[in-house]
Parts: C-alpha cells; structure tokens; sequence
C-alpha cells in the first residue's frame, strides 16, 4: 500500500467491517497512520464519495491498480487534512 501512496495510484480492496460484512471498493490512499493501537489506511472512497479511514487488519485483499490518482495526491491530503478542523500548518 505504501507503494501505490507514492505512485499515486488507485487500489481495490476488500474490507470487512465489524459486523463481518465484505465489501469491495476502489480508494485512493493517502497516509497510512495509527488510530489508538491499530493501523489505518486514510483514502478518498469512490463508492462513498468522500474520505474514509480503513483499519488495515479488516482489509482481507489489495489489488493495486494501475489507474492514477486523477488529481495531485497532495491537493488531496491537504483537502483530507481540512476536513478534521485542525489547525493549519506550513
């Protein structure tokens, strides 16, 4: 994952949320970070329209794809980082 991050390419995974349902999305990571003691990948969601966070131990499958990010994955991490109401830093 880290390999399509600075590729800036697209990824499909399988994720299975809590209540062990699967769905399968297309994303566009960002930043892989830690949530209290587990990892998450950080990406734009296609399915939904908007950012989402995926813990990394309920992603069942990765296929990198070969499709770019159709935008400047920075332009992308500073709209991400906008929408948590922090402060700006340079």
């Amino acid at each position: 994952m880290r390999g399509a991050i600075r590729a800036a390419c697209k990824i499909h995974i399988s994720y299975v949320d809590p209540s062990d349902k699967r769905t399968e999305r297309t994303v566009w990571p960002l930043v892989i970070g830690y949530l209290h003691a587990v990892r998450v990948l950080i990406a734009w969601c296609e399915l939904r329209n908007d950012f989402r966070s995926f813990r990394l131990d309920r992603i069942a499958g990765v296929t990198i794809l070969d499709d770019r990010i159709p935008m400047d994955p920075g332009v992308l991490r500073r709209r991400w980082h906008a929408t948590l109401g922090l402060p700006r830093t340079n």
